[in-house]
Formats: structure tokens, sequence, C-alpha cells
């Protein structure tokens, strides 16, 4: 309810709907609707208290937000040990659609996915500090493969 007296004390000051949809408290569409039942109700008018919640609250219904389980929820447990094997989110999506004829999209299984890599805690590592020359560390891995033209002809 703050936001809505929020909203009607700088509709009180004379800031325009489109300042106000600015600052994001509510956009333009929402702001011709509360500005029309603020003037029904005299809410305008500045020798007026502000509304209390109560008041507001006759008019206004805040937004009831609902808490629901993703539908990857289901599969948790296949989930998490896919992510142990470093499978993709979005070979996990594919491996849900065709194994449990699973119907959500693949940008929920990807948020799921993040949810469960967020709470791993990251592997520990340690900077090595040496003084020059006194230590070398050597990469054993291939290189690219160079071919070498000798231009010396007998």
């Amino acid at each position: 309810m703050y936001q809505y007296r929020q909203i009607i004390f700088r509709l009180r000051q004379g800031d325009s709907i489109r300042n106000i949809a600015q600052a994001k408290l509510a956009d333009r569409k929402k702001l011709r609707k509360i500005r029309q039942t603020a003037i029904q109700q005299n809410w305008l008018n500045p020798e007026r208290e502000l509304p209390s919640d109560e008041e507001l609250l006759k008019f206004f219904k805040p937004k009831v937000m609902s808490i629901t389980q993703p539908l990857a929820a289901a599969h948790r447990n296949q989930i998490e040990g896919w992510i142990k094997q470093g499978i993709q989110a979005s070979t996990i999506h594919e491996a849900l659609c065709r194994q449990h004829a699973f119907t959500g999209s693949y940008n929920s299984v990807q948020r799921f996915v993040k949810a469960i890599k967020d709470k791993v805690p990251l592997a520990a590592t340690m900077m090595l500090d040496f003084q020059p020359g006194e230590c070398a560390q050597v990469d054993f891995g291939a290189g690219p493969k160079l071919i070498f033209f000798s231009s010396i002809t007998s």
C-alpha cells in the first residue's frame, strides 16, 4: 500500500504520469487508473490526509504471489545426478521430455539446474606463490603439429 500512497503523493505534487512511470512505481496504464480513483475519492486534495492502508485496500487489491514448485522438481534426484555427470541443461530437458513426457519449457529446466548448481560450493583453489626462478610448471599437453619445409635442394 506504500506504493499507492507514494503515487498519490506524487500526483498531488503535480508530477506527470510519465515521470511517475519513469520512477518505476507503476506502468502508465495502472497510473491512470490510480489517478482516476484518487480524483473520485478526492485524495489529490492537498488539505486532506493521505488515505490509510484500509482505505486503499477497498480500491486496490495487492497482488498475491503464489509460490509453486517447478515442474522439474518432480525429477530432482535424477537431475542432480545428471548435473554431477556434467550434463548440460539442454540435454537434461530433452531427456526429461523423452523419458518422462515432461511438458515444461527449456528455460524452466535451465533455471532449476542453475538453482541446484548455485547451492554446490565452489572447489577450493590455492594461489601458488614463488620467487622468480624458484619453481617451474610444465603443461604436458599436445600442441599443434608443426611442419617444416626444407628449401635445400641437392
